[in-house]
């Protein structure tokens, strides 16, 4: 089993909290949102939403689209997924 991160992006830091809120009632694994600044200088707000799955492009394509269904529902921009490599 890997970890997966998958990223999400906000334009306020009240649409990333509701959203992260949303992501918590639905029993998902979250990160604390962090405050970024883009290279255009707009501020933005990101949080992950982690799971855990075999690298298996099935499975893996199944959580995004779930991801980016739920991104859209919550106003936000999913920014893709990210795992660690593991020994």
């Amino acid at each position: 089993m890997y970890g997966i991160e998958h990223h999400f992006v906000a334009e306020t830091a009240d649409v990333a909290d509701k959203a992260q809120q949303a992501a918590f009632l639905k029993g998902w694994d979250i990160s604390e949102i962090e405050q970024v600044e883009t290279e255009d200088g707009e501020l933005v707000f990101c949080f992950d939403v982690d799971t855990e799955c075999p690298l298996d492009e099935i499975i893996i394509n199944e959580e995004v689209e779930e991801m980016v269904a739920f991104a859209e529902a919550h106003d936000l921009e999913y920014d893709g997924w990210g795992t660690h490599f593991e020994e």
